[in-house]
């Protein structure tokens, strides 16, 4: 779906994903699902529903040792308050972002 911009369906697909995983008690593969559907409701325009998923990933995120993720959701938190109109704390955000993807072997 998302290879195709079929962002309603990739949202759906990813809620069930992360149903999955948090039946599991699978915090990693719930975390990644969080990310991707953030994501896609950012390039869907849905910045509302992306930053609740950001947020849920980032509480997430203390459960899990996941360093590559957590430059991941500094991306994702920069892309939305660039489209917000926040740049310089969009930039502060994604040069953090970069720093700790470079810290993480990323």
């Amino acid at each position: 779906h998302l290879n195709r911009g079929a962002w309603l369906a990739a949202a759906a697909s990813l809620r069930a994903a992360l149903a999955d995983f948090q039946r599991m008690e699978h915090h990693l593969g719930a975390l990644y699902a969080l990310y991707n559907l953030g994501e896609t409701q950012r390039w869907a325009g849905e910045t509302a529903a992306a930053r609740d998923s950001l947020t849920e990933a980032e509480h997430l995120l203390a459960a899990v040792e996941a360093p590559a993720v957590a430059a991941h959701l500094l991306a994702l938190r920069a892309e939305l308050l660039l489209a917000e109109g926040q740049l310089e704390e969009a930039a502060r955000l994604a040069t953090k972002g970069v720093r700790v993807a470079e810290e993480a072997g990323h």
